[in-house]
């Protein structure tokens, strides 16, 4: 067995030292003019350090910008990060809030913000205006080393029908129904019940899957979300409770299966045996996040949004280039 996975990480090396992937084109647009009027401060350190891991890959979108620079700043915020801002030369905070309940708003960061990206966004929106969608991260800035080689590889030939690896210290109950549901279901070939692997192999396994399974944890969006899209998987996930920035459809990217997953097992042989489109829905999803997800458009989105709630000029392309999806998918059962 050691031996198998000292070979199996060995075979990792290449991805391991490669760089990360860039985007090609930004779905936002970003003008020199428009760099030249903001400036951002980042934080050399975290209210809770573990979320420098999760944080990292936005700060290095920023940094690709030139428009940031790290200072030891004030983070007395839990779950959110204060960013000081300079816009059109005036002062501003601005709050990225990554923490995974829905519900809450942490109402000092708020008092201190001219705008509040929440990441866990509700559905149904918020009162105060500042509030706006802050999309969602994967687990680490490794992540970008590896899902484009994954994703080549693996979306060619799957050699799985279903992976839904998962702890247990959230949302057990619903994840360990799943799990049991998905081994004891003849006819699949369902991966996950072993428990958790390291996070490389994770990823090369989700990519080489024909359906991922994704169940809330903490909060209603993990960081499978963004990994299971970018890896070109074709997602399954209960209804989400929050909102990305830009509309995730069901039946147009992703396949949606009922809260108590009475229809879990069906969806998945449906999908199983139309291979078509179950393949329309994984290409929309990989889609997706190559122009909304990846930490380059991100952040793209986020100078739109700066400029746009706080400029001078209201004129920014924001608004006119947010695209909206008024349609729900159909296809399916």
């Amino acid at each position: 067995m050691f031996e198998l996975q000292l070979v199996d990480r060995i075979a990792e090396v290449p991805y391991r030292i490669r760089p990360p992937s860039h985007i090609r084109t930004r779905t936002w647009p970003i003008s020199q003019e428009e760099l030249s009027r903001v400036s951002v401060v980042w934080p050399t350190q975290y209210e809770w350090p573990a979320g420098g891991a999760i944080l990292e890959s936005i700060k290095s979108a920023f940094k690709s910008l030139g428009v940031v620079h790290e200072e030891r700043t004030p983070q007395p915020h839990s779950g959110v990060v204060m960013l000081y801002c300079l816009v059109d030369r005036k002062p501003h905070a601005v709050a990225l809030d990554y923490s995974d309940y829905h519900d809450f708003i942490n109402e000092s960061a708020l008092a201190q913000s001219s705008l509040y990206f929440k990441a866990q966004h509700r559905v149904q929106g918020y009162p105060d205006p500042r509030i706006v969608p802050g999309g969602y991260m994967v687990t680490t800035k490794r992540y970008y080393r590896y899902y484009m080689p994954f994703r080549r590889r693996g979306n060619l030939a799957p050699t799985i029908d279903v992976v839904g690896r998962f702890g247990f210290t959230f949302q057990g109950e619903l994840r360990r129904r799943a799990v049991s549901l998905l081994a004891d279901a003849p006819g699949i070939q369902f991966l996950g019940n072993t428990g958790k692997v390291r996070y490389s192999r994770f990823l090369r396994e989700v990519a080489s899957a024909r359906l991922s399974l994704h169940l809330p944890g903490n909060g209603p969006f993990t960081h499978r979300v963004a990994e299971f899209l970018g890896l070109g998987t074709c997602m399954i996930s209960v209804p989400f409770a929050t909102a990305l920035h830009i509309p995730l459809v069901p039946g147009i990217h992703f396949v949606e299966v009922k809260h108590d997953l009475s229809d879990l097992l069906d969806k998945i042989r449906y999908y199983l045996q139309h291979e078509d489109q179950r393949n329309r829905i994984a290409a929309a999803g990989r889609d997706y996040f190559d122009k909304y997800l990846h930490p380059e458009q991100l952040v793209s989105y986020y100078v739109h949004r700066i400029l746009d709630r706080l400029g001078d000029s209201h004129e920014s392309p924001t608004t006119r280039s947010l695209p909206t999806h008024e349609d729900r998918g159909t296809s399916g059962p």
